[in-house]
């Protein structure tokens, strides 16, 4: 009964969730990758309460498309979450290769996917045959361990960026981060529950822990963002043309982005390595989300990523023009350390700065 309840409720509130970061460009923020996953997971909530209530008879279609979109949570829920906070990307091909999991599965199962709704329903009567129960806990193993893996490379990732930026710039993150922790801690015992327990309580289990984890992670967004929204409407009073809400055509795009390339030009701005988007908006005297809009808009970048850009690009004239030692080009280009600052510069060039100054 709890159970049925508590996915339920989840599979109800992914819905309006979902919705919710569908909107929320209203605070300059990218959540439709974000509304995606909950999207997504709307459906395994569904799907979760059909095995939970041992319903799959009367939608045999939905049968064993659950592990095949357990392989998407965690790649999907990376992208949306670094799109959500306007993260430097991550690297193109760890991300492809994330997607092989599923990729492969459904490729091995399409023929099952194609199949007659009769045909499936004899593989339902036959769910308790040794064989199938083998294969349904190596699967549940795999998604779990997949699924854990992806998302400790979020916060180790998360770790590194809050090291790279200035710890302003990350204190929502640093929230998320501490919900990272208890999912993963969660995958982990999921993992455990598929070796101590019969596969289906292994399969409730782990399903309501998810299903808990992530009704108080949406709802907890939902509340940050609406303070932030409420903050924003309170300021708007004081300050109606500064706070304006309205979509800036192209003409006033390229005007303020050409702003934000003339102070971002100052070493005074761009080497300050408290430097936040707010602190960028009140120079330029706008909002915030009129500030980030134009980012996105002007540079087809947030401004984390733009900011890390232009700290690159000056390292470069540094190491071309100069013969100061790495440490030195490091703080001089607004970076906070040198490990920082060497991970930066291989994602956006693809080298170290010592390969960098040898081929100059």
């Amino acid at each position: 009964m709890i159970g049925n309840i508590i996915i339920s409720g989840a599979l109800l509130q992914c819905f309006v969730v979902s919705y919710f970061f569908l909107q929320s460009d209203k605070i300059g923020r990218n959540g439709k990758y974000l509304s995606l996953f909950f999207l997504l997971n709307s459906i395994l909530m569904f799907i979760n309460l059909l095995v939970y209530n041992q319903a799959l008879d009367k939608y045999p279609h939905f049968i064993k498309l659950g592990f095949l979109f357990a392989f998407l949570v965690a790649p999907l829920f990376m992208i949306a979450i670094e799109k959500y906070f306007g993260l430097p990307f991550e690297n193109k091909i760890f991300i492809a290769l994330s997607f092989i999991p599923f990729l492969s599965l459904l490729i091995y199962q399409l023929p099952f996917y194609l199949s007659s709704s009769e045909e499936k329903l004899v593989y339902l009567s036959q769910i308790d045959n040794p064989d199938h129960e083998i294969q349904r806990r190596i699967l549940f193993t795999l998604t779990f361990v997949f699924n854990a893996l992806i998302f400790i490379r979020i916060y180790i990732r998360f770790r590194h960026l809050s090291e790279e930026f200035s710890k302003n710039n990350f204190i929502e993150q640093q929230k998320f981060q501490k919900n990272l922790i208890v999912l993963i801690i969660w995958l982990i015992a999921s993992i455990s529950f598929a070796l101590i327990f019969d596969i289906e309580i292994a399969e409730n289990l782990s399903s309501l822990g998810f299903a808990l984890w992530m009704i108080a992670f949406a709802w907890q967004r939902v509340y940050l963002d609406q303070s932030e929204l409420s903050q924003e409407t309170k300021q708007s009073l004081t300050d109606p043309e500064k706070y304006k809400k309205s979509f800036l055509n192209e003409d006033k795009v390229n005007e303020l982005g050409l702003k934000i390339n003339l102070l971002l030009a100052q070493d005074e701005i761009l080497l300050d390595s408290e430097l936040t988007l707010p602190k960028l908006a009140i120079q330029m005297n706008v909002s915030n989300h009129i500030c980030s809009q134009v980012i996105n808009r002007y540079f087809n970048k947030s401004f984390l990523e733009l900011l890390r850009e232009k700290r690159i690009y000056k390292s470069l004239e540094l190491l071309k023009n100069t013969e100061l030692p790495i440490l030195r080009i490091c703080y001089d280009s607004g970076f906070n350390s040198k490990n920082s600052f060497i991970r930066a510069f291989r994602e956006v060039t693809g080298k170290t700065p010592s390969e960098y100054k040898k081929g100059t």
